[in-house]
C-alpha cells in the first residue's frame, strides 16, 4: 500500500509550489520518512513537552538544514 500511495501522491502534487511536511515527534518513522518527500518546510507535530518525545528538535533542525528547508515545531497553546 505505502508505494502505491506515495506514487498516487506524487501525482496528485505534481506542479505545486510546494508542501508543509509534517512529522510525529513521538513517532521515529514518521520523522525518518520526511527524506523521500520533496518539500518546503519541515514540521514537527506533537512538540509540546510530552515525555514519548523521540526525536529531538535538533535532529528536526540538521534535517531541515541538509534539505536547505525551513524548520519548526508545533507546541499545543494552553487555554486561560
Amino acid at each position: 500500500g505505502y508505494d502505491r500511495f506515495r506514487a498516487i501522491a506524487i501525482a496528485y502534487y505534481r506542479g505545486i509550489d510546494g508542501i508543509v511536511m509534517l512529522y510525529d515527534v513521538t513517532n521515529q518513522t514518521t520523522f525518518d520518512s520526511v527524506i523521500i518527500w520533496v518539500s518546503m518546510m519541515l514540521l514537527g507535530n506533537k512538540a509540546d513537552g510530552s515525555d514519548a518525545r523521540i526525536v529531538t528538535e535538533e535532529q528536526g533542525k540538521a534535517l531541515a538544514d541538509q534539505l536547505d528547508i525551513k524548520f519548526m515545531e508545533t507546541h499545543q497553546q494552553k487555554r486561560t
